[in-house]
C-alpha cells in the first residue's frame, strides 16, 4: 500500500501520459508495470531542465537536514553534511525557519523503494515556511526576501530547500513561523475538499478525527465558510475541539455513538480517519447523509482501488470512481494556497501546535514517534532556524 502511494505520488506529479502509462502496463503484466514506472521517471528525470547550484546563493556546500535512515530505530537521522539544493528556472531556494511533518513522511519511506530511492530527496518532509534566497529565471510569483510556505519538493527538515515556484504561497499575516508551517499539506487538504465538493453556508458538516492535525484545521475552515459543524473525536479532546468552533460533538468512546445524530440529517461529511491500516467509518456515517446531499462522502485515504479511480479522475478527467464518493489527494498550487491564506487572515484561523522540536537526532526521534502515535493534538513542528525574527514582526 505504502509503495502504491508513492507511485500515485510521483505519478500524479508526472501527468496524464505517465499515468496512462501506468494503466496501460498495469493491465498487461505485473514486469512491465515496473519498467513502465522506471521508464516514465527516468524520462521525465533526464529530460528537466539544467539546474543551477545554489552554493553562491547560500554561501557553503553542505548543511544540516533530517534523512531517512534505514539504519535507525526511528528510521530517520540528522546530517550535518547533506549537499545544499540545485534549482530550475521554475524553482526557488528557500531558506527553511520551520517545517511541519504528516503520515505520508514515515509511511512512504524513500531508501526503501526500488529506483526511486536513487533519483528523490532523501531529506524526510514537505511542509515549509521560510524566506526566498533565490528565484529562477522563469519565476514571475516570487522575489527574493519574500515570506512563503507551501510545498517543497526538496524536503522539508532541512536548513535550505528548492520549492517548485508554483507550489507556494505568501504567509498569513497573523501567523506565527510555527503555526504557518502547519498548513501546506493538513489545511490545504480540508480546504480543497471542502471547495470542490460544494460545502455552503448552513451546511451540517460532520468532520470524523476532529481533534488530529487536517481534522482541527478543517473543523476552523468549515466554520469560516459557514457550515454548522459536529466533529467527532474522544473524550479528552472535546474541549479542544469545541475550542476551535465546533458546534456539536460525537464521543466515539461512548456506546451508541453511531446513533447520536439522526439519519439522513448531514449535508457534508468529511472523514480523515478512515485508512487501511484504520476502521472504516463510512459504514456508519454515510446514512447520515441526506439523500439529495450534492456533496459527496469526502475521504483523504483509502483502498487500492479507491486509489487507481481517483489517480484516473485527476490525471485523465476519467471518472469511475463510485457514486458519491470522493478521494482527494491534495495538489498545492499557489492560488489555492493564497485564497487559503485570505480566509486565514479573515477568519483569524489558528493552526493549532501538538509540539515544537529542534532538528537534531533526539528531536526527529521524538517527532516521529508522536506522529506515529496518532495522539497528536495538532502539528508536530520543526524549528530550524529558531534565531530568526519572528514572523508578525516582520511582516507588519
Amino acid at each position: 500500500m505504502v509503495a502504491l502511494f508513492a507511485t500515485i505520488v510521483e505519478l500524479v506529479t508526472l501527468g496524464g501520459v505517465a499515468c496512462l502509462c501506468y494503466l496501460i502496463a498495469l493491465s498487461v503484466y505485473w514486469y512491465y508495470y515496473v519498467s513502465g514506472i522506471m521508464l516514465s521517471i527516468s524520462l521525465f528525470v533526464l529530460l528537466r531542465p539544467w539546474k543551477k547550484c545554489s552554493r553562491e546563493v547560500i554561501g557553503k556546500k553542505t548543511m544540516r537536514a533530517g534523512i531517512y535512515d534505514l539504519s535507525t530505530q526511528s528510521g530517520f537521522s540528522v546530517v550535518e553534511e547533506q549537499s545544499v539544493p540545485t534549482y530550475g528556472p521554475k524553482d526557488v531556494i528557500v531558506k527553511v525557519i520551520t517545517a511541519a511533518i504528516n503520515p505520508v513522511d514515515y509511511k512512504v519511506v524513500i531508501p526503501a523503494l526500488p529506483f526511486l530511492r536513487h533519483i528523490t530527496s532523501h531529506i524526510a518532509g514537505r511542509d515549509i515556511a521560510g524566506v526566498v534566497l533565490a528565484a529562477g529565471d522563469k519565476v514571475t510569483n516570487f522575489k527574493v526576501g519574500d515570506h512563503v510556505y507551501g510545498n517543497s519538493y526538496g524536503g522539508a527538515l532541512a536548513e535550505y530547500t528548492v520549492a517548485d515556484s508554483t507550489q507556494l504561497g505568501r504567509c498569513p499575516t497573523n501567523l506565527s513561523w510555527q503555526e504557518t508551517a502547519g498548513i501546506p499539506v493538513a489545511g490545504l487538504t480540508g480546504y480543497q475538499v471542502f471547495h470542490k465538493n460544494g460545502l455552503k453556508f448552513g451546511d451540517r458538516a460532520l468532520i470524523i478525527g476532529a481533534s488530529g492535525g487536517s481534522g482541527l484545521i478543517g473543523v476552523q475552515v468549515a466554520k469560516a465558510m459557514g457550515a454548522y459543524v459536529v466533529g467527532v473525536c474522544s473524550t479528552r479532546n472535546i474541549d479542544l475541539v469545541k475550542a476551535m468552533g465546533a458546534d456539536e460533538i460525537i464521543d466515539y468512546t461512548k456506546p451508541g455513538y453511531q446513533k447520536q445524530i439522526a439519519p439522513q440529517s448531514l449535508d457534508f461529511i468529511y472523514d480523515v480517519v478512515s485508512s487501511p491500516e484504520d476502521p472504516d467509518q463510512e459504514p456508519w456515517a454515510r446514512p447520515l447523509l441526506k439523500p439529495d446531499a450534492a456533496s459527496p462522502y469526502s475521504k483523504i485515504n483509502g483502498s487500492i482501488g479507491e486509489w487507481l479511480r481517483a489517480l484516473l479522475k485527476m490525471t485523465l478527467k476519467i471518472d469511475v470512481q463510485r457514486r458519491g464518493f470522493d478521494l482527494h489527494l491534495v495538489q498545492p498550487n499557489s492560488k489555492d494556497f493564497n485564497d487559503l491564506t485570505q480566509l486565514i487572515e479573515k477568519a483569524k484561523i489558528t493552526i493549532p501546535i501538538d509540539c515544537e522540536l529542534n532538528l537534531d537526532n533526539e528531536g526527529i526521534r521524538q517527532g516521529f514517534d508522536r506522529q506515529k502515535s496518532r495522539r497528536a493534538k495538532g502539528k508536530i513542528i520543526f524549528n530550524i532556524t529558531p534565531d530568526y525574527t519572528p514572523l508578525r514582526e516582520t511582516e507588519s
